[in-house]
């Protein structure tokens, strides 16, 4: 793994005037149904919120279903919300090209810029900070602070663990797995230290996960977001999670279009 140093800045056009290529014959339609995709090329957001019937809504896309089912019938989520994106760009931009691909994963790899993020609380009623710290740990035993991994090719699958310091679930280690094929990227985190809501055990090891997707097209890019989680059911609920967690999700999309301003291409 080494770094790269690129030179061309990155330019997206998210104007309303912005025109959406329709990219969805050739890249989108294995991912999503085409009357969801009008759906979202009109409202650019689509969301599916979920209690005790956890379901994945939104999608279509057989390989990634299996494996967000497989983690919904383990965890036994009693909560959930799944949203998708989309983001158009200039003419000059083609995001299907291998060197963007690479470019997409590597900023799924830089993690210790998710320090600072901010996001809309819905129990406090006021944009905050999420994370008050961020970065990539060597293991969960020493959490050791390395380098956020940076690649010049990219393997099928690659597993790393992140610390993060949350304003509102404190002091976590994450699993962090990013799984890819022709189409998209996946990054999957899952949590391996209990979430406390200040001093109350909120949220036991293992039971919450959030997947995090590109697609990729030409002129166009799917973003795809679930989180779900099996909350401690003996603490009573403070606010609203789904608004949290819609919220948290829509920061990740924020932090994901952030970075694709600032890199350079």
């Amino acid at each position: 793994m080494i770094r790269t140093t690129v030179s061309i800045i990155l330019l997206l056009s998210f104007s309303s005037a912005a025109t959406y290529s329709d990219d969805y014959r050739e890249y989108f339609s294995s991912f999503i149904t085409s009357d969801n995709f009008s759906k979202l090329k009109e409202k650019k957001e689509l969301m599916h919120s979920f209690y005790s019937k956890a379901s994945v809504n939104l999608i279509t896309d057989r390989e990634l279903k299996k494996i967000i089912n497989r983690d919904i019938s383990r965890i036994k989520p009693n909560m959930g919300i799944e949203i998708v994106k989309l983001l158009s760009f200039s003419d000059k931009m083609n995001f299907s090209t291998d060197k963007s691909f690479l470019m997409f994963y590597n900023l799924l790899h830089s993690l210790h810029t998710l320090k600072g993020i901010t996001y809309y609380s819905a129990t406090r009623k006021k944009r905050r900070v999420l994370f008050y710290d961020s970065y990539v740990i060597d293991d969960p035993v020493s959490q050791k602070r390395v380098p956020d991994p940076e690649f010049t090719t990219i393997p099928p699958d690659n597993q790393i663990y992140i610390f993060q310091n949350d304003s509102t679930l404190g002091r976590n280690i994450y699993s962090v797995k990013y799984i890819t094929d022709k189409h998209k990227i996946i990054m999957r985190t899952e949590n391996t230290t209990t979430m406390k809501y200040i001093f109350l055990p909120l949220i036991k090891p293992h039971l919450l996960i959030n997947y995090f997707v590109i697609v990729p097209g030409e002129k166009s890019i799917i973003f795809y977001g679930i989180s779900f989680a099996q909350f401690n059911k003996n603490i009573p609920m403070i606010g609203n999670h789904i608004d949290s967690f819609y919220n948290r999700l829509k920061a990740m999309y924020s932090w994901f279009v952030d970075r694709l301003k600032k890199i350079n291409y």
